[in-house]
């Protein structure tokens, strides 16, 4: 407990006025002469015991009213966190007094034996309960650092939610416009000498500084931060930072719009355990949202093509979602113009545009509404463009998702086998380029016999994008030196195994890991056989670049069933399975090798279902699509389509592949930074961790006659500008502080300030309880003094009688 005039106890001492009053006016007794000696002594007896009794209540009355009295004009004030502690020590302490009164009047009115003895046990649990919990709280107390009062120094760290989401408008007004207005105020209150550091999103928090002016202008300058810290990392460094401070109180602001998106539970929690080793320090929090939002949301973008061939078709899906409302709204698909726009100066989001697409679509408030924007004819290069939700809402920000593309001319992949190549071919090759209109299409197929490939040289096979072999034989290892040369320099080659690699008699399989050593990822061991039940493919599509066109869907493998596989040896480090049978050995390999790859298939996809002895139903079997998915994520792999990406998320690093022929290359941001950074000379890329804006990015190098131009986009995810509310009981539970008031205006700061700092006070509590203790003074003492008058009414009585 804290006393805001503790000298005023001094007054304590007025307690011996009442009982100096009760010592020298003490009621003499009056003699009277009265024949029954006996009965006379009996009632003086038990009328002495009475008074004695009735001057003790009114004393201890009395004695109780000025203490009282002095405490409150002391103002004495308890923690926050202790009132509960308080409260029960206060109620248990003066229950002791009542039982302590009950054992004295007991005791002087000579009651029965047992209730005395039963008031005494009371007594004696009472006293002992209160005495522990007023050791409790004093320890608890003592921890506490309620100290120095409202004007002593302090260590204030105040921490601001700077996520695009708090620029959303409401009354005209961004949220972090109200933060950034209320947190100048606080400044202004603060006691002098005190140190003050800024926090937000950003890693590159501000250390204490006593000159306000510092701390203002950082308040002042405070913008929205697309990447950074989540509010939990950035609460609990400034926790550790307040630590550090030498000055005893230590306070932490938090300017949030209490968003749930904001409030990780698993960070939340870890916050929470700052917070319990921390606990000196003081968390104030104030909230400077909206509480009914209002908002219209455009949605992650599925994922996409984001290489596509020359006339082909750029097809763009995303949800519109909303909050507070609902209604039609119109999506576009705007493209930056190409050509001399592109290399304006500036910032690469003000480029002019034109639309595309747009789709009219009709949101519901808590369900999203599927978007499909398809468009085409984009010239050969980099196209950059966005989706734009038409109509203006309160948070502009999640009204636009950007993307880039690459247009290129289809890619040649070569297809080979044994001969007669009819017989094989047929179903690889039209799962990669379907019979029909060649214009569109990803990749056009070239076939030729395994003796045609070995025959053909290193660099005419470069020309390929990849390179499939079905159903191998052994061959000669002057085949497979072949293709491992052109792996190494950046190929990439399929392998789909079968009944020609060996396995028997008359061809053992030691024949084609002889052939094909410096190739294969392990030794080959045997065919494996099961037809009741057969095998079947076991797929984790998650975060698989080959299995990507499969992540979406629940492949009913059992349905495409494989009745022989080869077995592979041990396989080395390096080696990924991405795909296993259902007895656990491995079916899809992807073996790097030099600067390129090889994905290795254990059973072939060259089988027609009608011929005797065919290993397995996965491109025969009804519907095909499982089949199409699996090689089109396997095209896409070898090829790189799978590696080059030109779409991230914000915060995450861009990577471009640079010709070895630039030096420098200079990447444009959002904002219209220009940055001037080398590329990885061995590797011919440019590793860029800058995406912390959403929008389109330039990279160019070169002069006029020798430009080099790429782009990249970076969106920040969709549930981060999410405006749905947590709930503050939650919140409390979650952050571990149960008490934890959260204020809304200057005024409920400054009343949760002061209970912080100063205490809960208790002075209009006890001016209560005193103005009840003063009434029953008065009580006692009418009922005592008419008692008297009583007595000496009798006595007169008696006296006329005689």
């Amino acid at each position: 407990m804290s006393f805001a005039n503790a000298i005023l106890l001094a007054g304590a001492a007025l307690i011996s006025v009442p009982i100096l009053l009760h010592l020298l006016m003490r009621q003499q007794p009056k003699r009277i002469v009265f024949p029954a000696v006996r009965f006379i002594k009996q009632r003086q007896q038990s009328n002495r015991r009475r008074l004695r009794f009735r001057h003790l209540l009114l004393l201890t009355a009395r004695c109780l009213a000025i203490l009282l009295l002095v405490l409150a004009v002391a103002r004495p004030s308890v923690p926050p966190e202790l009132v509960d502690r308080f409260v029960a020590s206060s109620v248990v302490g003066s229950l002791a007094i009542a039982a302590l009164l009950g054992v004295a009047a007991a005791y002087w009115l000579q009651s029965r034996r047992w209730v005395f003895i039963a008031t005494a046990v009371v007594a004696a649990i009472l006293v002992a309960a209160g005495a522990a919990l007023a050791v409790s709280w004093v320890g608890a107390r003592s921890e506490s650092n309620l100290s120095g009062g409202a004007e002593s120094p302090v260590a204030a760290a105040l921490v601001f939610d700077t996520s695009p989401r708090l620029t959303y408008k409401h009354d005209d007004r961004e949220r972090l416009d109200v933060a950034r207005e209320m947190a100048l105020w606080l400044v202004d209150q603060l006691p002098s000498e005190s140190e003050i550091a800024v926090l937000n999103s950003r890693s590159d928090s501000s250390a204490f500084a006593i000159d306000r002016g510092a701390a203002r202008k950082k308040i002042e300058s405070l913008g929205p931060t697309a990447a950074g810290l989540t509010l939990p990392q950035v609460v609990a460094e400034a926790v550790t930072r307040v630590r550090e401070s030498e000055l005893v109180q230590r306070e932490v602001y938090i300017f949030t719009d209490l968003a749930a998106v904001a409030w990780p539970l698993e960070e939340t929690r870890r916050l929470a355990d700052t917070l319990k080793d921390g606990e000196d320090v003081r968390v104030y929090m104030v909230d400077v949202g909206v509480q009914k939002p209002v908002n219209f949301t455009l949605g992650d973008l599925d994922r996409f093509e984001e290489s596509i061939p020359a006339g082909g078709t750029l097809v763009l899906r995303t949800d519109v979602s909303s909050i507070g409302t609902g209604g039609d709204r119109v999506v576009e698909l705007h493209e930056f113009l190409a050509g001399e726009s592109a290399a304006l100066p500036g910032k690469p989001n003000d480029r002019p545009t034109r639309v595309r697409a747009r789709q009219t679509v009709a949101a519901t408030p808590g369900s999203a509404q599927r978007v499909e924007l398809k468009t085409g004819g984009f010239g050969e290069g980099t196209t950059q463009g966005y989706l734009q939700l038409v109509g203006g809402d309160g948070l502009a920000y999640d009204d636009r998702r950007y993307f880039t593309v690459t247009v290129a001319p289809s890619r040649r992949v070569l297809v080979a086998s044994p001969k007669p190549v009819d017989n094989y071919v047929l179903f690889l090759t039209q799962a990669i380029a379907p019979a029909g209109d060649a214009s569109g299409q990803r990749y056009t197929c070239e076939v030729m016999d395994l003796d045609q490939l070995a025959g053909t040289r290193l660099e005419e096979l470069q020309t390929y994008a990849a390179v499939c072999v079905l159903d191998p034989t052994p061959a000669t290892a002057k085949l497979w030196t072949l293709l491992a040369d052109y792996t190494k320099l950046g190929g990439g080659v399929g392998v789909f195994l079968g009944g020609n690699a060996g396995g028997n008699v008359r061809v053992p399989v030691a024949k084609i890991n002889e052939a094909a050593a410096g190739f294969l990822p392990a030794p080959l061991v045997r065919i494996r056989t099961r037809t009741t039940p057969p095998f079947q493919l076991v797929t984790d599509s998650k975060g698989d670049a080959i299995l990507a066109r499969l992540a979406n869907y629940d492949v009913p493998w059992s349905a495409y069933p494989v009745y022989k596989y080869w077995e592979w040896g041990e396989l080395p480090r390096g080696v990924r399975v991405v795909a296993k049978f259902d007895d656990e050995r491995p079916a899809i390999l992807d073996q790097p090798l030099g600067q390129g790859r090889v994905v290795w298939m254990t059973t072939p996809v060259s089988d027609p279902a009608s011929i005797l002895g065919y290993w397995n139903l996965l491109p025969t079997a009804d519907p095909p699509w499982p089949f199409l998915g699996l090689v089109d994520g396997m095209m896409d792999h070898l090829t790189g389509g799978s590696a080059q990406r030109f779409n991230y998320r914000t915060g995450e690093s861009a990577v471009l592949e640079v010709p070895s022929r630039y030096a420098s290359v200079v990447v444009t941001t959002p904002v219209g930074d220009d940055l001037t950074l080398k590329p990885d000379a061995k590797q011919q890329r440019l590793f860029f961790g800058g995406t912390e804006w959403p929008g389109c990015y330039l990279a160019s190098a070169g002069g006029t006659l020798d430009r080099w131009q790429r782009g990249f986009s970076a969106n920040a995810p969709a549930a981060e500008s999410n405006l749905a509310r947590i709930d503050p009981a939650a919140l409390r539970e979650a952050i571990g502080l149960p008490k934890l008031e959260i204020a809304r205006s200057q005024e409920e700061i400054n009343r949760d300030v002061s209970r912080g700092r100063v205490g809960v006070k208790l002075f209009p509590w006890i001016m209560l309880v005193l103005a009840g203790m003063l009434a029953g003074e008065f009580v006692l003492a009418t009922f005592f003094y008419r008692t008297k008058a009583v007595d000496r009414e009798e006595a007169g009585a008696a006296k006329r009688a005689a």
